[in-house]
């Protein structure tokens, strides 16, 4: 019995395929829907923010409590917030 190895046909080893061009296209994809999606919900968050009550906001702080604000311990001693504070309280009962 004898064995031979028979030509093989020109290019069967090449491959049509280009892994490193789908890479960078399948990346350019993934950013590109990644800052679309940024871009629409920072514009939501906008527009849904200027639409909230105060009455609802109130409500939210009375929720969450006081504790998670920067100076809502009311242990806060410095001067600039302090009058940054009194300034918010005035503002916010007008």
């Amino acid at each position: 019995m004898s064995y031979e190895n028979p030509p093989q046909p020109e290019g069967i080893n090449v491959s049509a395929d280009r892994p490193l061009r789908d890479f960078f296209v399948l990346l350019a994809i993934v950013l590109v829907v990644s800052v679309a999606a940024i871009v629409l919900l920072a514009s939501a968050a906008s527009s849904l923010a200027a639409r909230i009550p105060f009455s609802a906001e109130l409500y939210l702080t009375e929720q969450l409590g006081e504790d998670w604000l920067p100076g809502g311990d009311s242990t806060a001693t410095d001067p600039d917030v302090l009058e940054r504070e009194a300034y918010l309280r005035a503002l916010a009962q007008r």
